[in-house]
């Protein structure tokens, strides 16, 4: 159910990349690299809020910053490889658009795996009781 939820608001934060970077090359003098960087940064800001209160269902408010400290560099690592996997696509794929959705999805997996194994990430450690000690034991 995890992945299902990642899946959906990554869709909402597709249509801001993609608009994003569509409104980007189209509207200004920016190239489809200015685009696409400008999509991820905005489009990231969004999916870091919705994933942390509704596919990994972080309630609590002190893990917030620590989160954020691992999705944002993440998100800036993920940048560049997303453009340079969409610079290599370009020399094959001549319109930016279907090039960049190739390149979103060779990286959405890569993506997933990091965002659920080292950013929203529970750092519980259980208290060891009488109870938890004894139910150990049995």
């Amino acid at each position: 159910m995890t992945f299902i939820r990642y899946i959906i608001i990554q869709l909402f934060a597709y249509g801001i990349d993609m608009g994003s970077f569509y409104l980007i090359i189209t509207g200004t003098s920016h190239g489809p690299i200015a685009g696409n960087i400008a999509g991820k940064l905005l489009a990231g800001i969004f999916a870091f809020l919705c994933h942390r209160h509704i596919t990994f269902d972080f309630a609590e408010t002190g893990s917030v910053w620590r989160q954020a400290l691992r999705y944002f560099p993440l998100l800036a690592i993920m940048t560049p490889v997303s453009s340079a996997v969409l610079a290599v696509l370009l020399k094959w794929i001549s319109h930016p658009v279907p090039a960049k959705i190739a390149a979103d999805m060779i990286c959405v997996a890569i993506t997933y795996f990091l965002s659920r194994n080292f950013v929203f990430t529970s750092n519980f450690v259980p208290r060891v009781t009488e109870k938890t000690a004894d139910k150990a034991q049995v």
